[in-house]
């Protein structure tokens, strides 16, 4: 999937937390690292995301973007509110 955004961290889904509206993925980078992304819980179950799926962590100056080779047209920008630690978002908004 061609994307101009160079700040892209390749990793796997560690696990994933459903909610009502929206659901929390945790990936893991491979040292070891998690990074949190909340995305709507249509988006999650349009990008198909299982544990363990390589999945990109797209970071602009303010979003974190998860992405699958096989769903680029499903891509949804948040907003990040927080950052704990190393590559730990720890929330999100929508971006409209």
């Amino acid at each position: 999937m061609p994307i101009s955004a160079r700040n892209r961290l390749q990793g796997r889904v560690k696990h994933l937390t459903p909610g009502a509206v929206n659901t929390e993925v945790t990936g893991q980078l491979p040292g070891g690292a998690d990074i949190v992304s909340i995305m709507t819980k249509a988006s999650a179950e349009q990008l198909h995301l299982t544990p363990r799926m390589e999945v990109s962590a797209v970071i602009t100056s303010s979003d974190v973007l998860m992405a699958t080779d096989a769903t680029a047209a499903h891509q949804v920008s948040r907003r990040v509110l927080s950052v704990r630690g190393p590559g730990l978002v720890t929330g999100c908004s929508s971006r409209i």
